[in-house]
């Protein structure tokens, strides 16, 4: 791990309750991070936040999808530091549920809210691979201006050459949209296999959100080694 400081280059609102904050590393030289990964930031080290985009050929530009709402006053807290101060210190990388290499198996990623941070790392990276098999990206919220936009690299979804995107909504969705819980239309896709023991799962999203989806996923016979997410190593039950 390394412990740095950056400068905040951009903070860019994505919906009313959630900024993209772009971080720029002040030192020359570049740190490593793999797909998936997460940082400690501000003052007191404790607030961690997944990285939403892959390292690149600079490794010197993060980008953060940080939710400050009435709810978590320590993210409200966070951003008028960051909005008041040049440079804020980061320590990373963090997590062990990542992708760097190919996968052997398609990829399905199912998210609530800021949940989609990591999968859009690992997805860019998947796009760096130029992954042939398919990915499948679900990503879910109470209403539709809960999905906020995902603000692809170029062409990051052209490298693909299977991908396919399903918004899950409670409440009034689109006419596209599906009605329900994001994971509820995961496993309405998965249902359409004939063997759900395929697919590599990466869910993001609350402790609660990813155990429960870790249940639903199991009791449709996925098996629990294909199922990760970062929630199972800092709160396991």
């Amino acid at each position: 791990m390394n412990t740095v400081h950056c400068q905040v280059s951009e903070i860019l609102p994505l919906n009313s309750n959630i900024s993209a904050v772009r971080l720029r590393l002040l030192s020359d030289q570049p740190i490593h991070w793999h797909a998936g990964q997460y940082l400690l930031l501000g003052q007191n080290q404790d607030a961690a936040f997944s990285i939403a985009n892959a390292v690149g050929d600079a490794g010197n530009e993060l980008l953060l999808h940080i939710r400050h709402d009435e709810d978590n006053q320590s993210a409200v807290d966070l951003m008028a530091e960051l909005r008041s101060q040049p440079t804020v210190a980061a320590t990373l990388p963090l997590g062990t549920r990542y992708i760097d290499q190919q996968p052997d198996r398609p990829v399905w990623f199912i998210c609530g809210s800021t949940g989609f941070a990591p999968a859009r790392a690992m997805i860019e990276r998947l796009a760096e691979l130029q992954f042939s098999l398919p990915v499948r990206l679900f990503r879910g919220g109470r209403q539709v201006d809960d999905i906020y936009p995902p603000q692809w690299p170029d062409n990051t979804l052209e490298q693909l050459k299977d991908f396919q995107e399903t918004i899950a909504v409670n409440h009034a969705p689109a006419a596209n949209q599906f009605h329900g819980m994001v994971h509820e239309a995961a496993l309405a896709e998965l249902a359409k296999l004939q063997d759900p023991s395929g697919p590599l799962f990466h869910i993001g999203g609350s402790p609660a959100m990813a155990w429960a989806v870790f249940d639903a996923l199991v009791a449709a016979g996925v098996p629990a080694a294909n199922i990760h997410s970062d929630v199972f190593d800092y709160a396991p039950r």
